[in-house]
């Protein structure tokens, strides 16, 4: 992602790693196949039959790595003033969009895969905003995570909204401490208050 280019892709790392997964799990299948059927003493020993297991195992491979190219050309992340928005889908368009003010916790995510292509996931939670347990955002594959976490870390603290009777008011980072502290000092004086009264009411 470049600086001041608020839309991006994932990086075609991504690729590479999907496909290298699609290969894994399409060499474990086939080779699981192959043992049951080898070491099965009922089995019939048909050559035949290993020619169809390759052809099969690899045709999967295959459209699994066509599917793997045609989904990442659809992935685009948009990050706008107030949200991220990602779009993804080959037959089935899917949308999302995070708002950042309902953004409570986010984190990046890095398996071994990912560490052996030098990608990185950027995952956004809300408290509750769609009623998934899995992350309501998520920017994969892209090289720059830390930097994009670091700007979508300033921009959630940015957005953050108290919403008042007239209109909807930002409150910046700097101010919370500031404005936390009076809060703190105008409650304990409260409490002072009432404690002096309760004390003046037992002397009477």
């Amino acid at each position: 992602m470049a600086k001041g280019d608020n839309t991006f892709k994932p990086h075609p790392r991504l690729i590479h790693k999907k496909n290298f997964l699609a290969f894994l799990y399409t060499v474990v299948g086939g080779g699981v196949t192959f043992f049951i059927v080898f070491f099965d003493d009922n089995a019939e020993f048909i050559v035949d039959f290993w020619y169809i297991l390759v052809a099969i195992t690899g045709g999967v491979f295959l459209v699994w790595v066509i599917f793997n190219i045609l989904l990442f050309r659809t992935i685009v992340y948009v990050l706008e003033d107030n949200e991220i928005i990602s779009k993804r889908g080959i037959l089935h368009k899917r949308t999302r969009i995070v708002p950042f003010h309902a953004v409570t916790n986010m984190s990046i995510a890095r398996d071994p895969i990912d560490r052996i292509f030098g990608i990185g996931t950027v995952k956004l939670h809300t408290a509750g905003f769609s009623g998934e347990k899995t992350p309501e955002g998520k920017i994969e594959g892209i090289t720059n995570y830390t930097y994009v976490y670091d700007m979508l870390m300033r921009k959630t603290k940015v957005s953050a909204k108290i919403i008042s009777d007239d209109e909807t008011k930002l409150i910046y980072e700097e101010d919370f401490p500031t404005k936390l502290l009076e809060t703190r000092k105008a409650i304990l004086q409260e409490f002072i208050e009432i404690k002096q009264l309760f004390e003046e009411r037992r002397k009477v």
